[in-house]
């Protein structure tokens, strides 16, 4: 779990669930008396095994090698607490396996990409993250997270937004050679 650590995100009732044979990473920056919280429920749990809470901010740099580095991301966000999670943006291509709470953009993104597991309480999470731990060589083995990057990848967004601005004024290639993704 990654980005800004607030009580939107419910990160708190994830951990009030979280099975102690999972591994989590937290990372990001947040306010005093939510750690509080979470580090109250991470001692009252026996849980300083499984989960690692880093608070502190992450710089551009640290926040992608994180997303680089993940093997599932998870997004608990309350329903209706934002339309979509920047996290899903840098994530959907790079990371094996999205878990998200289900709103319509998630639905549509669990459609599209088969790489993105749904739950529509948090009390669902413990028996989907045994089952991601369980299938875990097939799920990062079958490359699924790797269509993400035609639809969100870098390079597709600077296609696009080369083509918006071809159409708009006619400024053919101002958008920079695509990178490598």
């Amino acid at each position: 779990m990654l980005g800004v650590i607030r009580p939107y995100k419910q990160i708190d009732a994830v951990l009030d669930l979280w099975p102690a044979e999972c591994k989590l990473h937290i990372a990001g920056h947040g306010t005093d008396a939510y750690l509080a919280t979470l580090n109250e429920i991470i001692d009252r749990r026996s849980l300083r095994e499984a989960v690692d809470l880093e608070s502190r901010f992450l710089t551009d740099a640290e926040f992608a090698q994180s997303i680089a580095d993940s093997d599932v991301l998870i997004l608990p966000h309350a329903a209706d607490s934002m339309l979509v999670s920047g996290a899903f943006f840098e994530a959907i291509g790079l990371v094996p396996v999205l878990i998200a709470r289900s709103t319509p953009f998630m639905a549509w993104a669990a459609r599209k990409f088969n790489n993105v597991i749904l739950f529509d309480d948090v009390s669902e999470l413990p028996a989907i993250l045994r089952s991601v731990n369980h299938s875990w060589q097939t799920l990062a083995g079958n490359g699924s997270h790797r269509k993400a990057l035609e639809e969100f990848g870098w390079n597709a967004c600077r296609r696009r937004y080369g083509e918006f601005l071809e159409t708009v004024g006619g400024h053919a290639g101002a958008v920079e050679k695509p990178v490598t993704e």
